[in-house]
């Protein structure tokens, strides 16, 4: 390639770089997003476990006695095979632990609900012997 094709190449480079900062330039100067990050509340009771779920807590331990050399995805495998095989009756056991689990999870929930409505309520009441803030700001008028 000749020094004059080169040079074209390089006049495009240049322009194409001038275009790029003008807009970054335009791009940092708008506003960031305020993002919320919600937190989760720790006090929020925890799911009920699937039947599957439960099922595997039983099987885990036997696969990989059984097969030492299985990695997490080949036991996962092995456990949904199970899973899929398994007969009515082992099936239903695991279903009605599950039930019992999610049993106990709405009653946590109820419990949970009535406690933050109930703080939440609270909030909006002044303590005795506090002035509220529209009675302050009366006072300072």
């Amino acid at each position: 390639m000749t020094d004059e094709d080169k040079e074209r190449f390089h006049d495009m480079a240049r322009k194409d770089l001038k275009r790029y900062e003008s807009e970054m330039a335009d791009y940092r100067l708008t506003k960031e997003k305020d993002e919320k990050i919600v937190k989760k509340d720790i006090s929020y009771p925890k799911r009920w476990m699937s039947a599957f779920f439960y099922f595997t807590l039983d099987e885990r331990p036997k696969i990989m006695k059984a097969k030492p050399n299985f990695n997490i995805r080949d036991v996962s495998r092995e456990l949904g095979k199970r899973w899929v095989e398994i007969d009515k009756a082992k099936k239903a056991k695991y279903t009605n632990m599950s039930k019992s689990d999610q049993v106990r999870f709405l009653k946590e929930l109820k419990a949970y609900e009535r406690k933050t409505r109930l703080s939440a309520s609270s909030e909006n009441y002044d303590t005795p012997g506090e002035a509220s803030t529209s009675e302050q700001k009366k006072e300072e008028n």
